[in-house]
């Protein structure tokens, strides 16, 4: 599966120091994933990232690609607070 960050995303990485590296295995290696916006079937990986954070990243799949729409951080409070949680590994 190919993998193409957005502008934006790529704006958001480099502001908070993400590598593309933690991001593609945020996403093959996440711990609770949730639709993020039901009309355009976008999904939210997360994966523990520093003490008391979580790296949330939001995609979009097409027919051969993911598209990486935004990357940020969060608390690992915030993450039990959120809707339409899909699963936790």
């Amino acid at each position: 599966m190919k993998y193409v960050f957005t502008k934006h995303a790529k704006e958001r990485m480099r502001l908070r120091k993400v590598s593309k590296d933690k991001v593609v295995d945020t996403i093959k290696n996440y711990e609770s994933k949730a639709l993020d916006d039901e009309t355009e079937n976008k999904i939210a990986f997360y994966k523990i990232w520093e003490k008391e954070q979580v790296l949330k990243v939001v995609t979009a799949q097409d027919r051969d690609k993911i598209r990486i729409i935004t990357v940020h951080p969060i608390s690992i409070k915030r993450l039990k607070n959120i809707k339409n949680l899909i699963e936790i590994k």
